[in-house]
């Protein structure tokens, strides 16, 4: 019993130690999903064998478990191989650069867009500001010749009455030396 107890003393002093050593809690947890697939990798295993032993009553030899190669690289429960393990990471990776890429494309596209888009814009504000200023020219030009026309139509008829007046004064003048001259 004692024996028993140190054990289990032993066994968990090695997972807090362990646990210590491991920096973080990603660290901590890919741990536990690593041993909980050993674990599950093995009950496969034994209900495998047992399957096997009941069916065949013939075990595996055991010359040919020891014959297997250090190159091997599937694990003895049956489960996935870090081959396999690295192949869907690579393949993820893969898919997440092309992903990025053609997000990358697309958000180009669409600056370029904006770009081409900002530049018409631009463009159509000046071209109509250029518009109303020559619209706003012509009717600053329109009205000072028609204040100058005005002016020379007043200055005209200035001149105009001015001599009406002179005429008028004229005959004014002569009708008294008529009357003078008939008195």
């Amino acid at each position: 019993m004692r024996d028993l107890q140190d054990e289990k003393d032993e066994k968990k002093k090695a997972v807090q130690d362990k646990s210590d050593r491991l920096e973080s809690a990603g660290e901590r947890l890919r741990h536990q999903a690593i041993n909980r697939r050993c674990q599950r990798a093995q009950t496969m295993q034994d209900e495998r064998s047992d399957c096997e032993e009941s069916a065949d009553e013939s075990s595996l030899d055991e010359e040919e478990s020891v014959n297997r190669s250090s190159t091997d690289s599937t694990k003895s429960g049956g489960g996935v191989t870090t081959a396999q393990v690295n192949a869907a990471t690579v393949n993820f990776i893969e898919r997440q650069r092309k992903r990025h890429k053609d997000e990358h494309e697309l958000l180009q596209q669409e600056l370029a867009f904006k770009r081409v888009k900002a530049e018409n814009e631009e463009q159509r504000w000046k071209k109509e500001f250029d518009f109303r200023k020559a619209e706003a020219d012509r009717s600053d030009k329109k009205w000072s010749e028609e204040v100058a026309l005005r002016r020379a139509d007043m200055e005209l008829r200035k001149e105009e009455l001015a001599l009406l007046k002179l005429q008028l004064d004229a005959q004014k003048t002569s009708g008294d030396i008529i009357t003078q001259t008939l008195v």
